[in-house]
C-alpha cells in the first residue's frame, strides 16, 4: 500500500523524520504556489504528482490500479490541536474500535 500525502509546503522536507515513514511507502507534496485548489483539484493533483514521481514508464490508468493507496490531505493550521501543530492534522491518532483491525 502506498500513501499519498499532501502537506504545507513548509514540511514537506521534515515529514519523514517528524512522522518517522519511510519515502517508499509514503509519498509527499504540497499544492501549486499559483493556485489554491479545491479538494478535488487537489486529490487529482496528488496522484499526477505521485505517478511522475514514480517514474515507472506505465500509464496512469495502470499506475492507479497497480497497488493500494491511501489519499491523506494534511493541510490547514490545526489551532484547535497544538500538540499535532508540527505535523498537522496529518498525524493526528485515530481511535480503532475494537472489533476492527487496525
Amino acid at each position: 500500500m502506498r500513501y499519498l500525502v499532501s502537506l504545507p509546503e513548509s514540511l514537506i522536507n521534515y515529514f519523514y523524520k517528524l512522522a518517522e515513514k519511510e519515502e517508499s511507502s509514503w509519498f509527499c507534496t504540497s499544492d501549486p504556489k499559483e493556485a489554491k485548489l479545491g479538494s478535488g483539484g487537489g486529490t487529482a493533483w496528488l496522484l499526477s504528482e505521485a505517478w511522475k514521481a514514480q517514474e515507472s514508464g506505465i500509464s496512469f490508468d495502470d499506475w492507479l490500479t497497480e497497488e493500494n493507496k491511501v489519499l491523506i490531505h494534511g493541510g490547514g493550521q490545526s489551532r484547535r490541536l497544538p500538540a499535532y501543530a508540527s505535523l498537522g492534522k496529518l498525524m493526528l491518532p485515530i481511535p480503532v474500535f475494537r472489533w476492527e483491525h487496525g
